[in-house]
């Protein structure tokens, strides 16, 4: 199935498997319309091959062009956009800082990356061509792209052995882009409000609640939702609520589709099927008869 959209919250789930890592490339907007808001348990470094665009990492936005590359620590909130009439190819591994370390103060890796997993150490968000180690960085990087291109038994050692050199060069050299200090306050209210919309979309949901939630007046949270999220707080919820219902529509059951729009948090069958339609740009019914993605089936059906 063609990725064509990656809802808000939807990556903070952990990576599975034996070896937990995952490398992939996509181009924003063409396979994937962009990146919200988010974060997970895991690393992920992503190199810019094409374009330009922003990343922000826990509220702070980057621009970035070809070259340049991030570097996303566990548990920051990030996003990705490409910029207006411009496409954006990313290259992104993703691993478990465990994948390196030990779990004891003995190991020697378990020093240097234990800090960073709880947030008491930071690295550079982002590293340029202009750095001097640089090359030596990307190199690492894009052989582990070409080790899960050439799978071998060996594979998991050439990862590790690649990961190990990463971090090598990152707390070595010293960066020419430094970090700021996480914005502590403003990262915890917006995983607050994240939270708190995915534990209950299917309620009915208001900024004057959500304002009590975050101990704020409801004109701070409409500005502060805002200004943190790119959308306002009816739009969030509203693409939330259809990014579910959409699965739900998609699985193997019968259930009747009024059943699932009240389930996802909507009570007007017409206001679901209209803001479906506008979002997706087929019917909920169209697309529960087709069975792909909703970006992959075919307007015209409707």
């Amino acid at each position: 199935m063609n990725i064509q959209n990656i809802d808000l919250f939807e990556m903070h789930e952990p990576l599975t498997g034996s070896f937990p890592f995952a490398a992939l490339t996509a181009v924003l907007p063409n396979d994937i319309s962009s990146v919200s808001i988010h974060w997970q348990d895991t690393m992920e470094i992503l190199l810019i091959r094409e374009g330009t665009g922003r990343v922000s990492i826990d509220l702070e936005k980057i621009s970035v062009k070809k070259g340049d590359i991030c570097l996303v620590l566990p548990g920051q909130l990030h996003s990705i956009d490409a910029d207006s009439n411009s496409s954006l190819k990313i290259s992104m591994i993703q691993f478990p800082l465990s994948l390196l370390s030990g779990s004891t103060d003995n190991d020697d890796a378990f020093a240097f990356l234990e800090p960073l997993s709880n947030g008491e150490q930071v690295i550079p968000w982002l590293i340029t061509p202009e750095d001097g180690w640089y090359n030596e960085f990307r190199q690492c990087f894009e052989e582990m792209f070409q080790l899960q291109t050439f799978y071998s038994a060996a594979y998991p050692l050439g990862i590790k052995s690649c990961l190990f050199r990463l971090f090598y060069l990152l707390f070595y050299n010293e960066p020419s882009v430094k970090p700021k200090s996480r914005p502590q306050k403003s990262v915890v209210k917006t995983k607050q409000i994240i939270r708190y919309i995915t534990d209950h979309y299917s309620e009915p949901l208001s900024t004057e609640q959500m304002a009590k939630v975050c101990e704020f007046s409801e004109s701070h949270f409409i500005k502060f939702f805002k200004s943190t999220i790119g959308i306002t707080f009816t739009e969030c919820l509203n693409s939330y609520r259809l990014s579910q219902a959409s699965r739900l529509l998609l699985a193997d059951t019968d259930e009747p589709i009024m059943d699932i729009a009240r389930k996802c948090g909507f009570n007007s069958i017409p206001h679901f099927n209209r803001v479906f339609k506008k979002k997706y740009g087929i019917t909920p019914s169209v697309l529960r008869g087709t069975k792909s993605s909703p970006e992959t089936a075919d307007p015209s059906l409707s």
